[in-house]
């Protein structure tokens, strides 16, 4: 797979989901990235990024249901996105069936933890970890674009869109089981990622 980080302030995550979806790279159509492993976080930790993150993951369909609900995860369930986590009481909870989660744990409280109700949406902190946050867009710096597992653009039906004037992108990461075609455009920066 291939990762790219979108400079975008004060995006939403509903505006980054969209901006995400009409992204291609070599064909391939993006998505919000869905991070699924240890390596995976890993690799996005080491990205060269910019404020919080936003990332494919939401509770908004049901209370403390946290699902990814973009790239080939949220295809699961019936188009309903993986169901990985579930908040439990007002603060933190439990992975499902073993999946991924690396949601911040201070001193004070632990995500997720729907502060003031409305924090339905995953972001990247500073620190790298997961936490949840209302639609506004407050204090985001843009957000990470994963390509690959969709299919290519033609089996999606998709389009490639222009890119609104206010981002400015960085490709920061390959995956070398990737294949391209026929060859990789030019990027700032590419780091090896393998998930196993």
């Amino acid at each position: 797979h291939t990762y790219e980080f979108v400079e975008a302030e004060n995006i939403t995550w509903e505006e980054a989901r969209e901006a995400a979806a009409e992204r291609t790279y070599n064909g391939k159509q993006g998505y919000l990235v869905t991070i699924t492993s240890e390596e995976e976080q890993e690799f996005i930790e080491s990205m060269d990024t910019t404020g919080r993150i936003w990332i494919g993951a939401t509770d908004s369909a049901e209370e403390g249901t946290w699902r990814w609900v973009t790239g080939p995860e949220g295809q699961e369930d019936r188009g309903q996105g993986r169901h990985f986590f579930t908040q439990t009481g007002d603060e933190g909870g439990n992975p499902v069936d073993d999946n991924y989660e690396n949601w911040g744990v201070g001193e004070y409280h632990t995500e997720p933890n729907n502060h003031n109700d409305g924090e339905d949406y995953a972001q990247l902190k500073g620190d790298k970890t997961w936490n949840d946050i209302d639609n506004s867009g407050k204090y985001v710096g843009g957000y990470i674009v994963e390509y690959g597992g969709l299919g290519t653009q033609s089996e999606q039906e998709s389009t490639t869109a222009s890119e609104p004037e206010q981002e400015s992108t960085t490709a920061i990461g390959v995956d070398p089981s990737f294949t391209f075609e026929p060859s990789p455009p030019t990027v700032e920066q590419q780091v090896a990622f393998s998930a196993g």
